[in-house]
């Protein structure tokens, strides 16, 4: 009963957390894309993930007789990115639906993978250790401040950390008991994990990694090693294939990713240049996704989304790291990130876990090596990625960590003499739940309290780590509390300011805001968000609209996500993304109109590489040729004297403007 009740508070303290939660980013369109998947078979939208955790959401929504998304006929319509951004706001926010009462039913059907990652770590720890470490390793899990963050949202982390836990869990039982059951058992695992995130492919080389380790350490018997060898490499085969047909399995056994063979918006072959003339090559959209998309390996909606996650993560996204922004990934994000990210309590005990864990034995050491193993090889990959936008990109590792700092403290307190050893390990979990509790009901911005928590997240990282777009529900109900209503907001997120009552006047949070152009200075109160402070979507430093609030302190910080300031700012820097903005969506219907702006944001910001990209276009389209080619021959020299690892997108753009 006890792992029970654990469970059932964990999840009780996640959907509580979550009715303060407004839509993080991606949510919107993984319900609506959920949505159509259960209407119309229509894998196309949104296949940067596959499609199992959204059916899952959207399943919830049908069952309770939520209205569809208003998209059209099935089959017909866009499956670029931007389009289906666009169909999850217009479901939750224009079609009369209760945005909050839809994005929590999701969120209550999506808990289960949270449920089913907490059920794996205590069933492992258990195989692993007994009963009462497997107590201790739930413990320290529930009480994971970032697992918390992510338990029940409509998105793919939660659920690929279970998939791994049960690809991992599932092979040890296999390699330690080759049986058909197992050997079935180890291939559901693995095709759980390929089946809900496009990072569950990393699974791949760990149950490979993970067989070899178990050869190695399994007998010093040469002749049996090789026997046994054979025989494990067929049954990994078999773990595979199984594995595969799982991931068929969630695409209806259909290759073609829209009903009755619909084209995609945009062939796969094209989607490879453009991958490529930004940067992405390899083995993987080179060679192999093309080799897999024309023998039918796998669906082909799946393999769009491999292009599009190697595209994001190779260059990669500016990523804000220890109070700078960065033009690319770097080595050390995800271990800074799991520094800053951890409880205190927890460092200290993965710790003493690796100290005084007897961990070299030859009893333990196989262990070690599966709950160790799985985790280096995923930050390892991480590490080499430039998706540093993030913890939760390497939150499948946290589950193993947990295990093995429980099977640590076991061997410490069975086998030291002295009490007090015991009651530094008893301290030391409380005092992890204790970071817990003090954190809710805001989890996502948490962060180690020796840095100040999530009151200071905002200065070490941002995105998913502090502001995912999550905090707008806190934002209005502060604003009401204090019967504010003369306000600035910057919200870079997908929620709608109206919908929750945000009664300020709004300045751009991101790129695609199209707003009204802001006073070259105001005086007031500001609320901006953590994105939009770190200008992770905007060009570097001194270009960033709200470069100038750093100098600033905040006044307050809600959620641990949206800033507060009060005084008056310079806002001549988000006057020009405002005309950046203008000119890029005036430019099919006022090609004269766009050049205006374009030409005033130059005005403001004459090294803005974006600016004179949209100063091109605006010539292009009105035929004016040689002008538009100096304009993309000027914002090539300028992204090179800028620093080109800032503009893999925009030199594109410009070199295909110019017929390159």
């Amino acid at each position: 009963m006890l792992p029970v009740a654990l469970i059932s508070v964990f999840v009780a303290v996640v959907l509580l957390s979550d009715l303060r939660m407004s839509q993080t980013f991606d949510e919107g369109f993984h319900l609506a894309a959920g949505y159509r998947y259960l209407q119309c078979g229509d894998f196309g939208i949104n296949s940067e993930h596959p499609p199992l955790v959204k059916m899952v959401a959207a399943l919830a929504l049908r069952v309770t007789h939520t209205p569809p998304p208003n998209a059209g006929v099935c089959g017909q319509e866009e499956t670029t990115k931007d389009h289906g951004y666009l169909l999850g706001l217009t479901y939750l926010y224009k079609q009369g639906l209760d945005a909050q009462a839809v994005l929590f039913k999701g969120r209550a059907a999506t808990v289960v993978f949270a449920v089913a990652l907490l059920t794996f770590v205590f069933f492992y720890a258990r195989n692993l250790f007994g009963y009462w470490t497997a107590i201790v390793a739930l413990l320290l899990a529930v009480s994971e401040p970032t697992l918390i963050a992510h338990a029940a949202l409509v998105t793919t982390d939660m659920a690929v950390s279970a998939g791994l836990m049960a690809a991992v869990f599932s092979l040890d039982v296999y390699l330690r008991r080759r049986t058909p059951l197992s050997t079935m058992l180890a291939g559901f695992g693995c095709g759980f994990a390929l089946s809900v995130k496009h990072s569950g492919v990393i699974v791949v080389p760990i149950i490979l990694a993970l067989t070899i380790a178990h050869l190695l350490l399994e007998s010093n018997d040469q002749t049996k090693r090789s026997q046994h060898s054979l025989r494990t490499a067929v049954g990994v085969a078999a773990i595979f294939l199984i594995a595969v047909g799982i991931l068929w399995a969630t695409y209806g056994f259909r290759f073609w990713p829209r009903p009755s063979g619909a084209p995609m918006t945009i062939t796969l072959a094209d989607f490879l240049i453009q991958v490529r003339a930004q940067g992405t090559t390899g083995l993987m959209p080179d060679h192999l996704i093309p080799f897999a998309a024309h023998w039918h390996l796998l669906p082909l909606a799946y393999l769009y989304g491999l292009v599009d996650v190697l595209n994001v993560s190779h260059p990669g996204l500016p990523p804000w790291i220890l109070g700078h922004l960065l033009p690319h990934g770097v080595w050390y994000y995800f271990p800074v990130t799991f520094l800053i990210k951890s409880t205190p309590a927890f460092l200290v005990l993965l710790l003493l876990s690796k100290l005084a864990g007897g961990w070299r034995s030859p009893d333990r050491r196989r262990t070690a090596v599966f709950l160790l193993l799985p985790v280096l090889i995923w930050y390892g990959i991480a590490m080499t990625s430039g998706l540093d936008i993030g913890y939760r990109h390497v939150l499948p590792t946290v589950a193993f960590l947990a295990i093995f700092i429980a099977g640590g403290l076991t061997h410490l307190v069975n086998t030291v003499q002295r009490s007090a050893w015991k009651v530094v390990a008893a301290v030391l979990v409380l005092g992890h739940v204790a970071s817990a509790a003090f954190a809710y009901p805001d989890y996502f911005p948490y962060s180690d309290e020796l840095l100040g928590g999530k009151q200071n997240t905002y200065k070490y990282l941002t995105d998913s780590n502090n502001d995912w777009g999550q905090a707008l529900y806190e934002s209005a109900l502060w604003l009401k509390q204090r019967g504010i209503t003369d306000c600035w907001i910057a919200y870079d997120g997908a929620a709608d300011l109206k919908y929750y009552g945000v009664p300020c006047r709004v300045l751009p949070g991101n790129p695609g805001d199209m707003l009204p152009i802001p006073p070259a200075s105001a005086s007031g109160l500001f609320i901006i968000s953590g994105l939009s402070h770190a200008g992770v979507e905007w060009e570097p430093e001194d270009l960033q609209p709200y470069y100038g609030f750093h100098a600033a302190k905040p006044t307050d910080n809600i959620g641990g996500a949206m800033l507060v300031y009060r005084g008056t700012f310079d806002l001549r820097k988000v006057q020009a993304v405002n005309y950046i903005i203008h000119a890029n969506n005036e430019l099919a219907k006022n090609p004269a109109q766009a050049l205006s702006d374009a030409q005033a944001a130059l005005g403001i910001t004459p090294t803005s590489v974006r600016a004179r990209l949209a100063e091109g276009h605006a010539f292009e389209a009105l035929g004016e040729s040689q002008e538009a080619h100096q304009s993309f021959s000027a914002a090539l020299v300028q992204a090179e004297q800028t620093g080109a690892a800032w503009y893999p997108a925009q030199i594109a753009e410009a070199r295909h403007g110019l017929g390159q």
